[in-house]
């Protein structure tokens, strides 16, 4: 149905299309804003994030109405994506802080349109994707510098980062936020973890394409964005790179076994080994890692713990349609249930 729609519309504005030098170069507009939205990610407020990445889903919305032959297709793992957008819509008409929850259905919008705007954008321009993913590894690069800068300077906490009772000095990690706002190691952990891969990538390609030493230059700057990931102390950031370095492990397996086992076990043992040793001989990572099955005996767990309760609870009065969408929204609401000194 939405594809006849898109036929209708393409053919009322063909004779627009073909006399339109804009639109028939509408893909050479539309990268920079994908690229925009990467890049200002390191830097710039939500709002302004958000605003490039508007600007990626009109302009691909015009390209479809416009564009002959765009039809509109989804893989099956986008239904997924779909259906989760439709619980939201619903979500939203059974909040009970409509307003604050319409806020946060602007914001889920913006990130589900913005991810079908760039791979629809993909589908038809895949030689950009190792520019795309080339810039997110120099993002996820330039933020790991500045981590690492940072983990000689010693920065003091801007809230309670960690549980530090009975905890030796020399154990306690200071850790780095790098520039993403709000200042937070746990959300600098996220970001570098989910940049990680596109950094690993460019070490295979450049491996690939057979340049050594660009391999060499960028096989360090991995090494750098993991010592940078581990002085986040962001626990939740540790477990994914682990199953990040599990994946890689066992999809690159099929490209090397064969003709570089021997290197290929060797080197895989050595990144083992080189994180077992940094847990074990370092106070304050091992610390910080081992605190992960603390349970209820670290504050933060223990915070956590409670969160999930109340959420429950949340839940169970809320089965249906849930509370509604966003952070400001689940923060009054989850003010109902929360248990107090914490």
């Amino acid at each position: 149905m939405f594809n006849k729609f898109l036929n209708f519309s393409q053919n009322k504005l063909s004779y627009l299309y073909q006399n339109s030098l804009l639109l028939q170069n509408i893909d050479k507009i539309i990268l920079p804003f994908i690229l925009l939205a990467f890049i200002s990610s390191t830097f710039m407020s939500s709002d302004s994030i958000g605003f490039f990445a508007l600007i990626v889903i009109f302009l691909t919305f015009v390209k479809m109405l416009t564009k002959p032959c765009e039809c509109f297709e989804l893989k099956n793992f986008e239904w997924w994506l779909i259906a989760y957008f439709l619980l939201v819509v619903l979500s939203l008409c059974g909040s009970t802080l409509f307003s604050l929850s319409l806020k946060g259905f602007f914001k889920t919008f913006i990130y589900i349109g913005f991810y079908f705007s760039t791979a629809w954008y993909l589908k038809s321009n895949r030689d950009k994707i190792p520019l795309i993913l080339g810039v997110i590894a120099l993002c996820t690069v330039a933020e790991s510098l500045v981590g690492f800068l940072q983990s000689f300077v010693h920065l003091d906490e801007i809230s309670g980062w960690q549980d530090k009772t009975g905890v030796n000095p020399e154990d306690i990690l200071s850790r780095v936020y790098g520039t993403l706002k709000p200042y937070n190691p746990n959300l600098f952990g996220g970001y570098l973890v989910c940049g990680l891969p596109a950094v690993l990538g460019s070490v295979f390609y450049f491996l690939n394409k057979k340049k050594f030493k660009i391999t060499a230059v960028t096989a360090f700057l991995a090494l750098l964005t993991v010592y940078t990931i581990l002085q986040t102390g962001c626990r939740g950031a540790y477990l994914a790179m682990i199953l990040i370095f599990g994946c890689v492990f066992i999809l690159s397996a099929k490209f090397f076994w064969n003709t570089y086992k021997k290197w290929y076990i060797s080197f895989a043992g050595a990144v083992f080994v080189l994180f077992v040793s940094a847990v074990t001989f370092v106070g304050a990572l091992r610390h910080r890692f081992l605190s992960i099955f603390a349970m209820r005996n670290d504050s933060s767990n223990s915070f956590r713990f409670n969160v999930y309760n109340s959420s429950v609870e949340m839940f169970k009065d809320n089965w249906l349609l849930g509370i509604g969408v966003g952070n400001k929204n689940f923060r009054e609401i989850y003010g109902l249930y929360m248990k107090t000194g914490f």
